[in-house]
């Protein structure tokens, strides 16, 4: 699993212009779309006063997840 920011996403999709953060009335879904029609998922309680990024499983870049990080585990410590 990686994380990468919007600019980073974008630059590695060759997206230009603005993701929405858009609220399907019927499903009460929240999902992100890009500027040529896609549709990405979206953390459902996301948070656009706290840190965002986009969540990437196995390199698996058509399928990315905006969330909230490190908005849920406080760190100990590192090994």
């Amino acid at each position: 699993m990686k994380f990468f920011s919007p600019k980073e996403l974008k630059s590695k999709l060759g997206i230009e212009g603005e993701f929405k953060v858009l609220l399907n009335k019927k499903t009460k879904k929240i999902f992100l779309s890009t500027p040529d029609g896609e549709a990405f998922r979206c953390q459902q309680d996301i948070d656009k006063t706290k840190e965002m990024k986009f969540m990437v499983i196995d390199d698996n870049f058509s399928d990315p997840c905006l969330v909230n990080v490190n908005g849920g585990a406080e760190e100990l410590f590192t090994l």
